[in-house]
């Protein structure tokens, strides 16, 4: 639609004869105004300076020159990253690719046209088999819950530098296959199918024994100190928590939302309010996963 102001003919009449525009015929006007402003902005760009226009290249010279600042520019946005996060991202896509390249040619698949469909199929067929290394209980292997996170973000990445940058839909299905409910739903599910199995894994980064020690030590060393009021529960929660953490890999934000109803009893019954008799000691409570990064296992085990 043509963006045009109202018309002082067609305008209501003041009292005094003046006219007037309603404002309902403003708002539309303003509307219609600000979606005229990137047309406008890029006109005052594409406007000629005053300056005398710059020498033409020629063609080949400009080909050139155009290439040698697109390589530069990929030496610079390379260092966005860690070498070895290239890597890991260049072989996941390179795997993608080459399993995609197998399918029928009709069905036209490819990086460009993947969908979430293609990446759960993948991962199924090949990516899980191929990068199993953690073991059951039963003995068998398979892909660590943190590798497929790592996959699916090595892949995310993939896609949004080759322009799908957008979240997945059937309505966009040139956006992000990995942004979509489907893989998000298939992330969650491995997770958990792997905690039901007892895959059990360790923490990122963790502390040594000796240090771990020293913090427990030092924070029960405060209990007799501390005034028997809020400050002693602190410093006991503080220890509480240490071990914790170094019990179950857990990090510190997701062991601070632990909730009672998180324990269960060797019954398989949850700790509710009020709290059944002590335990015998020795008793294994288990703590259900928590967060993405921490959980997995059929529970984390905790001597009493």
């Amino acid at each position: 639609m043509p963006f045009r102001l109202p018309s002082v003919e067609s305008a209501p009449r003041l009292s005094d004869g003046s006219n007037a525009i309603m404002p309902t015929s403003l708002a539309a006007s303003f509307c219609q105004f600000d979606q005229l402003l990137p047309v406008i902005n890029l006109l005052q760009y594409s406007l000629p300076a005053q300056t005398a226009p710059a020498k033409q290249l020629d063609p080949w010279a400009a080909q050139q020159m155009y290439q040698n600042a697109l390589h530069s520019a990929q030496a610079t946005i390379s260092q966005a990253w860690e070498a070895n996060t290239i890597q890991r991202r260049d072989k996941t896509m390179l795997e993608l690719s080459q399993w995609l390249s197998q399918l029928p040619t009709q069905w036209e698949k490819s990086l460009m046209t993947c969908t979430p469909a293609d990446v759960i199929a993948f991962l199924q067929d090949h990516w899980l088999e191929a990068h199993a290394g953690t073991t059951l209980p039963d003995g068998s292997l398979i892909s660590s819950p943190s590798g497929v996170n790592q996959c699916l973000s090595s892949m995310s990445t993939g896609f949004s530098l080759i322009g799908r940058v957008t979240s997945w839909t059937p309505d966009t299905p040139s956006g992000n296959p990995i942004q979509s409910s489907l893989v998000s739903s298939y992330r969650k599910g491995y997770r958990l199918g792997a905690w039901r199995s007892g895959c059990l894994e360790g923490s990122a980064v963790a502390i040594s024994v000796d240090k771990g020690h020293h913090v427990v030590e030092y924070l029960d060393s405060l209990v007799p100190s501390s005034p028997p009021t809020l400050a002693r529960l602190v410093v006991k929660r503080d220890a509480l928590l240490a071990l914790l953490m170094w019990e179950t890999s857990m990090r510190g934000k997701n062991c601070g939302g632990v909730t009672l109803s998180d324990l269960f009893q060797p019954d398989g019954q949850s700790l509710k309010l009020p709290l059944p008799s002590p335990l015998p000691m020795g008793s294994l409570l288990t703590l259900r996963p928590m967060g993405q990064r921490q959980s997995k296992g059929a529970g984390q085990g905790l001597l009493c």
